[in-house]
């Protein structure tokens, strides 16, 4: 594999994981606020970061394949494979489906789109996420056969991926946004498939081209925002853009991980909020939308008043929701895997 991809990433992506996972989670939650920072004057900067905040998916499914790979080589099993992802994306995705509609008859047919590729056509579903990483999870222990044995075939996938995206909406036949969005982050995921294999943990080494690929992202970043969607920019090419971003995000952030600790007290503490909003991103990602609902339900005054507000408390309330849903649902699993059965 080391001989068809270059390293592109060092063996830190590994050690700093939740770190890079948590800021990701809250750049997407930063990039979904409602309030949106003016585009002029010293906040240009800052409202473009806001902008890019679509950025911090493309992140989170690059790890995503960094972490499936190692999985898999550590615990080949695919049976405790499926279990593990399954167990970690659908039983908080049921909880947090409750408070977007109840338990009920009347939502069964609701539940099962949300869960499936259904919810791509129909528009059911609070997230277009938890459908797409179900499926790729489900395909992942294919492609790590070809990881191990024929990575050129990545490759071919990763072509035939780019090609459909393009092929789909220069076409337009995709009219469902869910759908767009799902269409478009193949690429990356494939992506991080391809150089998962290269990332070697015990290594803290940077690769050939460590600030190309940052000088590469940056310059990405710039024309996303220069050709920002209300310019009519065709989407394939923003998600290509977003790629670059993506990679030499982490990148910076695998340097950020490395200086935060000889910082004292801030830069640890800066840290380890940091991992801890890693180990709750997926959680993150699937109650902001609803904890501002019911945050801007709960607050008395004009909606543009208080949008602000309506924000980060409901970030907060994300964030604590979040960590206490991470512990319902290891009770849960812990409970349910302790129950014997009689002989």
């Amino acid at each position: 594999m080391t001989r068809t991809v270059p390293a592109v990433f060092s063996g830190e992506v590994s050690r700093h994981r939740p770190l890079i996972y948590g800021f990701s989670a809250l750049w997407i939650l930063f990039f979904h606020m409602t309030s949106r920072i003016p585009s002029r004057g010293a906040l240009a900067v800052l409202a473009a970061f806001q902008n890019l905040g679509n950025c911090g998916v493309e992140i989170f499914l690059l790890l995503t394949g960094f972490g499936l790979y190692t999985s898999l080589s550590r615990r080949p099993g695919a049976g405790e494979f499926y279990l593990r992802r399954l167990r970690r994306v659908l039983l908080p995705a049921c909880i947090v489906l409750a408070l977007y509609g109840g338990f009920t008859i009347e939502n069964t047919r609701r539940y099962i789109a949300y869960f499936t590729l259904v919810s791509f056509f129909t528009g059911d579903g609070p997230s277009w996420f938890v459908p797409f990483i179900l499926l790729m999870y489900l395909v992942y222990p294919l492609l790590f056969r070809l990881q191990k044995k024929r990575p050129r075939a990545l490759w071919a996938l990763f072509a035939l991926s780019v090609a459909a995206m393009i092929l789909l909406e220069s076409c337009r036949v995709i009219t469902s946004a869910n759908l767009l969005r799902a269409v478009s982050r193949v690429p990356v995921f494939l992506l991080g498939c391809i150089l998962a294999p290269t990332i070697d943990p015990a290594s803290s080494a940077r690769p050939r081209g460590f600030w190309l690929t940052i000088a590469l992202g940056i310059a990405a970043a710039v024309l996303c925002v220069l050709v920002h969607p209300a310019n009519s920019v065709v989407y394939w090419i923003q998600a290509v853009f977003y790629w670059f971003v993506g990679i030499a995000a982490i990148q910076l952030l695998t340097l950020l991980a490395a200086v935060l600790p000889r910082l004292r007290w801030p830069g640890r503490f800066a840290y380890r909020f940091l991992a801890f909003c890693g180990g709750i991103s997926l959680e993150c990602y699937l109650l902001f939308g609803r904890m501002k609902s019911i945050v801007s339900a709960l607050l008395p005054g004009g909606i543009s008043a208080r949008t602000l507000r309506v924000d980060w408390l409901a970030a907060l309330c994300t964030l604590l929701v979040g960590f206490l849903l991470t512990r319902l649902c290891a009770a849960l699993t812990r409970a349910f895997g302790e129950i014997r059965i009689p002989e």
